[in-house]
């Protein structure tokens, strides 16, 4: 019995591992990054806080007119390394990418998705930004969430 349950202990740990994401996957060594610069493009998420959303709503502007565009959000972790998401839209096609190096404690990669479309979805609390019919196991990719 004392086996069947550490068995299932396991197996539950490495699901919870999982990060569902399952695109182009580049790992670095996190010496060789360049320092974060932050321009006044950037949209930055500090623990909900953030700054230059507006941004993010004129690049959806963009993308329905078809022009190309990119975006770039800078999330903090709770020990405050800074997590890159970089969006760009061309030929309707959008190409996620996630970068985790500066992040001491996370995965340390870059991953790179391919996706067909972005969702605005607007609650009474909160605006969620998400990605759909990306590449991977996981067909949507939440980018950003802001709540009122």
């Amino acid at each position: 019995m004392k086996r069947k349950c550490l068995v299932l202990t396991i197996c539950i740990l490495l699901i919870g591992c999982d990060s569902g994401y399952e695109g182009e996957i580049e790992k670095v060594d996190p010496s060789t990054i360049e320092p974060l610069e932050i321009t006044s493009e950037d949209i930055v998420d500090t623990h909900g806080d953030i700054t230059n959303l507006e941004r993010l709503n004129d690049f959806l502007s963009n993308i329905e007119t078809h022009q190309s565009d990119q975006v770039r959000i800078i999330s903090y972790t709770e020990e405050g390394a800074p997590v890159l998401k970089n969006i760009s839209f061309s030929e309707d096609l959008f190409t996620f990418t996630h970068d985790t190096r500066r992040d001491g404690f996370g995965t340390q990669i870059v991953e790179t998705f391919t996706c067909e479309g972005m969702i605005k979805d607007e609650t009474q609390s909160s605006i969620r930004y998400s990605l759909d019919g990306c590449t991977g196991d996981e067909e949507m990719i939440m980018v950003l969430e802001s709540h009122s």
